[in-house]
């Protein structure tokens, strides 16, 4: 059987998996709210989320200066889609990097 502190007085005692679970249910909450909790966080994801959101507006604003005839230059569009390096081993684009945050900051929350 496994130990853990039971957070009715915070006591080490043997539990049973069902009571294991519950008590790391609680505790990943608690996570979550602390999380939450923190006014940088939000702040963070607001930030985040306006970048992914600029992009995205970006590159269809792109796409549809395209679609009515505009000549666009390889050099501008490139900049919206391009991969570059980020000081990562391999190249990513600013999407990418924006979608992985997403997500890391999904999985936290």
């Amino acid at each position: 059987m496994p130990f853990a502190l039971i957070p009715d007085g915070f006591k080490l005692q043997k539990i049973t998996k069902a009571q294991e679970s519950a008590v790391n249910a609680k505790r990943r909450h608690d996570d979550v709210i602390a999380l939450l909790n923190n006014p940088e966080t939000v702040s963070s994801a607001v930030t985040l989320i306006l970048a992914y959101l600029t992009a995205q507006a970006a590159k269809s604003a792109v796409q549809d200066l395209k679609d009515l005839g505009a000549t666009i230059s390889d050099e501008v569009e490139d900049q919206f889609t391009k991969k570059r390096d980020v000081g990562a081993p391999v190249g990513v684009s600013f999407e990418q990097i924006l979608d992985e945050g997403l997500k890391r900051l999904g999985k936290l929350i």
